[in-house]
C-alpha cells in the first residue's frame, strides 16, 4: 500500500521495515544513511491512510451477518 497508495520509494520503505534486502551488497556496506526524515514522512502517509479507513468519513464497509 505504501508504494501502490501512497507513493514511497521502495527503498524507504525497506528502511521502515528495517530490511536491507533489495539492496546490494556495496549499498549495504556503504549507505549508512539512516533515511529519518523520508521515514517519518511515509508514517505519516501510512498513519493519515489507517485514520481514513477508521474515520466515521468513510461509509460503513462492514455487513452484518446472520447468526446460523
Amino acid at each position: 500500500m505504501m508504494a501502490d497508495k501512497l507513493g514511497v520509494a521502495p527503498h524507504i520503505i525497506e528502511r521502515v521495515l528495517g530490511h536491507a534486502s533489495g539492496l546490494g551488497r556495496i549499498h549495504i556496506t556503504y549507505n549508512r544513511a539512516d533515511y529519518e526524515v523520508p521515514k517519518r514522512i511515509a508514517l505519516e502517509k501510512w498513519a493519515d491512510y489507517v485514520l481514513e479507513i477508521v474515520s466515521e468519513k468513510q461509509p460503513a464497509k462492514v455487513v452484518q451477518l446472520r447468526g446460523v
